[in-house]
């Protein structure tokens, strides 16, 4: 009613046409609300604001690919306006589709900006805490979860559903890891700097694992696994990272040209952040000598597929003669199907506690590589 009132004295008030969206938003009356972001919009084209306030009314349509094209542009003509980051996190875990416009974006890395956001700048329009945790739950991000508990004081107990409680369990069991690496007796600084950051970006929670990445590349600049981790904390709160991945690169480029024998991490790290960076070819090239090390062979494999390379059924058939014997990330049942093998668990009980932490880093970096290989060795006509 105030808004109506402004705007009977003076329609040329963005502000108040964007205010009056978000106030029938409140209101479920969705139709009206996307009138008024419009209309703000007619008035001032630029404004971010209204933007996000439209892409909300295209989520809630189910018009997801309009949704998080509307609040990319608000990002990008605001790039601190949380409340954008997170419909685009909606969109994208909402839409039954890939989204063509979302490049490598995700919904975890938006909802992931979005809190960074909501702790860093003050909004206009804050976004609500129990939004924040049900998508982080759902979006099994239990780090994230966790810190939007301790930072979020507000939230009652009556706003946590079982689902968020059990998650709440299961993040402090991973803190309670956190904690535990520090205290490793033997282990190196920049090792337990680089662990604690693989461990909080794994269980979603960037933030935190950036910190942890930055005070490890001051201690060891040229470990490619921590190049490759501290751009991957970036990309996954969806923060510039140019220069962090022209550095990235340059390590990466060194490792190649280094004389044998090389450390396999190295090699393997290495050509992820080839590939990241967009340089598949060379990324392949840096895994040549890889004969057994399975993270790097799936990597290989997967690269000769983008690349539309025949070589790839060889590599396959080579891959799975490996996984025969091994069944590290495939295994294949007694009905003969492959299928992908249970991810490792990071138990606070597990006896080589680094070694569990560098076996679930290789795990889910491969998690879509793999249910691709099972998928494509289950169709081949070949019996690998």
């Amino acid at each position: 009613a105030c808004y109506d009132r402004a705007l009977a004295l003076d329609n040329s008030i963005a502000d108040a046409w964007n205010g009056r969206g978000y106030a029938l938003a409140a209101l479920n009356k969705y139709d009206a609300a996307k009138d008024s972001f419009q209309h703000a919009l007619r008035v001032k084209p630029n404004f971010a604001y209204a933007w996000s306030g439209l892409g909300m009314i295209w989520n809630v349509s189910g018009r997801y690919d309009e949704a998080f094209s509307a609040c990319k542009h608000a990002a990008e003509l605001d790039p601190s306006l949380a409340q954008a980051w997170f419909h685009m996190a909606s969109a994208l875990a909402l839409s039954p589709m890939p989204i063509a416009d979302a490049s490598d974006r995700t919904a975890a890395s938006c909802l992931c900006r979005a809190v960074h956001l909501q702790e860093t700048f003050r909004q206009t329009f804050p976004l609500p805490p129990a939004s924040l945790l049900s998508m982080a739950t759902e979006l099994d991000l239990p780090l994230l979860v966790l810190r939007i508990i301790e930072k979020e004081p507000s939230i009652s107990p009556s706003q946590i559903s079982s689902s968020t409680a059990r998650t709440i369990s299961q993040a402090r069991l991973i803190a309670s890891i956190i904690e535990r690496i520090t205290s490793i007796a033997g282990l190196e600084e920049a090792d337990r700097e680089l662990l604690c950051g693989i461990v909080n970006l794994l269980n979603g929670d960037p933030m935190r694992a950036h910190a942890h990445l930055e005070h490890a590349d001051t201690l060891d600049e040229n470990r490619a696994a921590t190049q490759y981790f501290l751009v991957r904390s970036l990309a996954n709160f969806c923060e510039p990272a140019e220069k962090e991945i022209a550095f990235a690169l340059d390590v990466a480029r060194k490792t190649r040209v280094c004389a044998p024998p090389r450390n396999t991490e190295q090699v393997y790290y290495s050509a992820l952040i080839l590939d990241f960076a967009a340089h598949a070819a060379e990324a392949q090239e840096t895994l040549v000598s890889a004969t057994d090390h399975l993270p790097s062979l799936y990597t290989v494999w997967h690269i000769l597929c983008r690349l539309d390379n025949p070589l790839q059924h060889r590599m396959l058939s080579h891959i799975l003669y490996l996984e025969s014997q091994k069944g590290t990330f495939l295994k294949r049942g007694h009905d003969r199907v492959w299928r992908t093998a249970s991810a490792p668990r990071l138990m606070i009980e597990s006896a080589n506690l680094p070694e569990a932490i560098r076996l679930a880093a290789h795990f889910f970096e491969l998690s879509n590589i793999l249910a691709a290989a099972a998928k494509a060795a289950n169709s081949a006509a070949q019996d690998y």
